[in-house]
C-alpha cells in the first residue's frame, strides 16, 4: 500500500484530492493538511508515513520554500508540486531542491493520478508543455550536444537509472555518469543549469528529445 500526502489549504480542493485517491487501488491519504511544517513535524515523530506529497506551491499566501523541500526529500518523500505557473522561478527553485513533479491546476483528475503513479513508479512527472515554459530558454542557447551525449541525455532524462542507460547502451555505469558531467557542464554553460534528473527532463524536454 502507497501513502500519499495532502498538503493544500484549499479545503475543497484538499477534499477532492482526498476523494479521488480513496477511490484508488492500493492507495491511502496518510496525511491532510494546510501546513508544511506541521506534516515534516508529523513525519519527524513518526507519526505518518508518505512515499509521495501533493504540495500546493502556494500555502496561505506563502510560496513554499527550497529548505522545505529539501527537509521532505531528505525523509525519503517524494514531492509533486502543485502550481498554476504563476512565478516559474520559484517553480524552477523548487525543482532544483528536489521535487519531481509538476501538476498544473488546470490539469483533469486523470493526468493528476497519472502523475502520482509515475512518480510511484519511480519516475519524473512533467509534461512537454510544463517542461517549455520552466525552461524558458531562448533557442539560441541550446547547448551543442553529440549524438551520443543526446542518446544518454535522452534515456536518463526519460526516468532511467544510470545503470539501465549502461546496459541500454552498451557502456560501463562510470562512462555514464562521465557523459551526464559533460551534459550538465554544457547545460550550465548556456545559463541553463541542470543539477536534477528532473533538470535534465526539462530541458531535453524543451529540445524535442522526449516524446
Amino acid at each position: 500500500m502507497k501513502s500519499i500526502a495532502l498538503v493544500e489549504d484549499h479545503n475543497l480542493v484538499r477534499d477532492g484530492f482526498e476523494r479521488l485517491f480513496a477511490g484508488q487501488p492500493d492507495r491511502t491519504v496518510s496525511w491532510s493538511g494546510a501546513c508544511l511544517d506541521e506534516f515534516i513535524a508529523a513525519l519527524d515523530t513518526a507519526e505518518v508515513t508518505a512515499d509521495v506529497a501533493l504540495v500546493d506551491v502556494d500555502l496561505n499566501g506563502t510560496m513554499v520554500d527550497t529548505r522545505q523541500v529539501r527537509q521532505l526529500c531528505e525523509r525519503g518523500v517524494d514531492i509533486i508540486i502543485v502550481s498554476a505557473l504563476a512565478q516559474r522561478s520559484s517553480v524552477r527553485a523548487l525543482v532544483r531542491a528536489g521535487a519531481v513533479g509538476l501538476v498544473a491546476k488546470n490539469d483533469s483528475q486523470d493526468q493528476l493520478v497519472e502523475a502520482v503513479d509515475t512518480v510511484l513508479s519511480g519516475h519524473p512527472w512533467i509534461p512537454h508543455d510544463l517542461a517549455v515554459a520552466l525552461a524558458d530558454a531562448p533557442e539560441s542557447e541550446r547547448p551543442m550536444l553529440s549524438a551520443r551525449e543526446e542518446e544518454v541525455l535522452t534515456l536518463y532524462a526519460s526516468g532511467a537509472k544510470i545503470a539501465t542507460v549502461a546496459r541500454r547502451l552498451n557502456l560501463s555505469p562510470h562512462t555514464v555518469q562521465d557523459y551526464l558531467k559533460r551534459i550538465r557542464a554544457k547545460f550550465a554553460s548556456v545559463g541553463s543549469p541542470a543539477p536534477t534528473q528532473l533538470d535534465l527532463h526539462i530541458h531535453a524536454s524543451r529540445l524535442g528529445l522526449l516524446e
